[in-house]
């Protein structure tokens, strides 16, 4: 997409033709060791990815906590294990603060992992399952790493545009008619 900045109006002015393309992702040995520890014990499970980063489009990734913890019970009920990555923080409050510039909610009864940066998360999202997730970084990692993907998306950027084929994304086209930001993402 391209800024827009016609006018002095704030905003962004999308190429509609653009399409997102996976990018390629490489290990080292060192981390294909860290990789194999997290399979021992993650392989079977989905990571949910809450997290959202604090700044202009907030709103639009915001899904909620309370969102959140229903979709996190109710895979849980239905016998699914489920990870999430507590970055920043030691994990005592109920919302993360990642050098004030991301959010990361707790989700009731999810297992939580400490990640030590961009890295280290990629290396987890390769040892999970799948991943549940809003659009951003951990997405399109998931997709460079071949990983399935459940994207929820805001009413900015729809996934025609940096969404892909191999995940399933959600979103609502209306959304976007006027450019207005939204509360919650895709109106779920």
């Amino acid at each position: 997409y391209t800024k827009n900045i016609e006018g002095g109006k704030k905003g962004y002015n999308f190429v509609w033709d653009f399409k997102a393309a996976p990018g390629e992702i490489f290990f080292d040995k060192q981390e294909e060791g860290r990789i194999r520890e997290f399979k021992e014990k993650y392989s079977n499970h989905i990571l949910v990815n809450p997290a959202i980063k604090n700044g202009l489009c907030r709103q639009n990734k915001d899904w909620g906590l309370k969102k959140w913890n229903k979709l996190s019970r109710a895979l849980l009920s239905k016998g699914y294990s489920l990870v999430q990555s507590n970055h920043g923080n030691s994990g005592v409050s109920r919302e993360l603060r990642v050098n004030e510039t991301t959010t990361n909610p707790i989700l009731d009864g999810v297992e939580s992992i400490h990640t030590y940066g961009c890295r280290d998360m990629m290396m987890l999202i390769l040892s999970v399952r799948s991943v549940v997730t809003t659009e951003g970084s951990i997405h399109h990692a998931a997709a460079a790493l071949g990983k399935k993907a459940v994207v929820i998306f805001g009413g900015r950027v729809p996934p025609s545009i940096l969404g892909y084929d191999s995940h399933t994304n959600f979103f609502i086209d209306e959304v976007t008619m006027g450019g207005n930001l939204i509360k919650s993402p895709c109106g779920l």
